[in-house]
């Protein structure tokens, strides 16, 4: 039995799952009681960003196919990822040649910015525009190793852009607000109640929290096995995919 309020980075979940996750937080955070948790002052402020997020995500929820939508935002931004990374570590090549290209290529990513960041249709047209900044580098990126994961990137900008439109087509509206802009407005406000609670763990030892600790630690548990589920599989797609290639 753990004493304190494990750690959780929210960033890999899909919005719907994020969503659910808060609305959870809130709802054991007041089965507890807030003034229990010692909650008094972050709470409001944790309400009233869940409050907005519920908002800005509650007119996509009925459609059939935001789930693939969100999916697929979420994999064009991890192959964003695997792209920068890919650069990044070419920088540090003993090879000089190795870096000195790599460092071309990572010129030309850090003028563009991270669009991961950005709204989706944003987002999209911020990797077009990086993608046609890239042209020139192309002998660059594939002497670091790298252009295979730009190919990876565009395909999954392609794909993205695809379900997105189909997504409008089945009947999905604009958001009140950026969902994602919100997440990330909003993390502090969850791990700040996270280290309140945990810091007068410390103080007035767990007794008085250890329902809070268990209920939450259980729902951040079941997160976590949802993540490791999700990753496993994109390992097997891989290496399903990885011999399929290699019977043909």
């Amino acid at each position: 039995m753990s004493n304190k309020i494990d750690f959780f980075r929210t960033a890999p979940l899909l919005n719907g799952e994020y969503v659910t996750f808060m609305n959870e937080t809130d709802f054991q955070i007041i089965q507890v009681g807030v003034s229990v948790l010692g909650l008094d002052l972050l709470y409001p402020v944790f309400a009233g960003y869940l409050g907005r997020l519920r908002q800005a995500y509650q007119v996509t929820a009925g459609n059939p196919l935001t789930h693939a939508k969100d999916q697929a935002e979420a994999f064009r931004d991890n192959r964003y990822g695997a792209l920068s990374a890919c650069v990044r570590s070419a920088c540090y090549d003993t090879n000089p040649e190795i870096r000195q290209a790599a460092e071309a290529v990572h010129a030309v990513l850090e003028k563009a910015g991270n669009p991961s960041e950005l709204s989706d249709s944003v987002e999209t047209a911020e990797l077009i525009a990086l993608f046609e900044h890239l042209q020139p580098c192309a002998a660059q990126l594939e002497q670091i190793g790298a252009l295979p994961r730009l190919q990876e990137l565009e395909q999954a900008n392609l794909n993205f852009v695809q379900i997105q439109d189909e997504w409008y087509r089945t009947g999905g509206q604009k958001p009140a607000g950026n969902v994602r802009t919100i997440r990330k407005e909003g993390d502090p406000t969850y791990h700040h109640v996270v280290n309140r609670v945990n810091a007068l763990i410390e103080v007035n030892g767990p007794a008085e929290y250890q329902s809070f600790i268990n209920i939450h630690n259980a729902t951040i548990e079941q997160y976590k096995h949802i993540l490791a589920q999700r990753k496993g599989r994109g390992k097997n797609d891989k290496l399903e995919t990885v011999a399929d290639a290699t019977e043909l």
